[in-house]
């Protein structure tokens, strides 16, 4: 949070959304497909580009793939037994549809130990239940074109000694061992956000 600015953040609530809040998705009361698709046309008049991707976590997906939003569109009503539930892909579809634009939901699952050394593990997501949307020039490559409109692109640290212009390190040394030669090949690669218009981030999009 607090890294996308241009475009006002959107912030998730369990009850009585005000401005520049929204019900989180996990409400049957909330109006996900409204409310992702009006940030849309928030981002295009921002930067000129329309989003072509959203950024999530597991919990706000699958909330999403329950949503009567995607499953009357999709899959029908279900059952209280058997409710409904869309995937990704079908998702995309009812989301972009009518627009000319092929956008992709990207679920982040890397999780981490956010325990101190000694204590219990504890693991965590590591994107928390929120949403990036943003527009993303699948060719930008910032290292040899700073101009293109894209939210955010890998950077390749091509002035570090040894580096490849396709941003590895290749290094390679000799010692005692008696296997002789050892070759490592390192990736020097950040992303970075380029272009704070290209996207807008609503938070808190689901509690459990």
């Amino acid at each position: 949070t607090g890294l996308w600015t241009t475009n006002t953040e959107q912030t998730g609530v369990a009850s009585g959304a005000t401005t520049n809040e929204f019900l989180q998705f996990g409400d049957s009361s909330s109006i996900p497909l409204q409310t992702l698709q009006d940030q849309f046309r928030v981002v295009q008049k921002s930067c000129g580009r329309f989003p072509n991707v959203i950024l999530t976590n597991i919990d706000v997906a699958i909330a999403l793939g329950r949503h009567s939003d995607f499953t009357s569109r999709v899959a029908g009503s279900g059952s209280s037994a058997e409710p409904a539930v869309v995937t990704t892909s079908q998702m995309e579809r009812v989301l972009w549809a009518g627009t000319g634009v092929d956008g992709k939901i990207h679920v982040a699952q890397g999780i981490y130990n956010n325990a101190k050394e000694g204590e219990t593990v504890n693991l965590a997501d590591i994107f928390g239940p929120h949403i990036l949307i943003a527009y993303v020039d699948p060719n930008a490559n910032p290292t040899f074109d700073k101009v293109r409109t894209t939210a955010f692109a890998n950077f390749t640290h091509s002035t570090f000694s040894g580096m490849t212009p396709t941003g590895h390190t290749i290094k390679s040394w000799r010692d005692n061992n008696p296997e002789g030669t050892w070759r490592a090949v390192e990736d020097e690669f950040d992303v970075v956000k380029t272009m704070d218009e290209a996207g807008v981030f609503l938070k808190n999009a689901r509690i459990l």
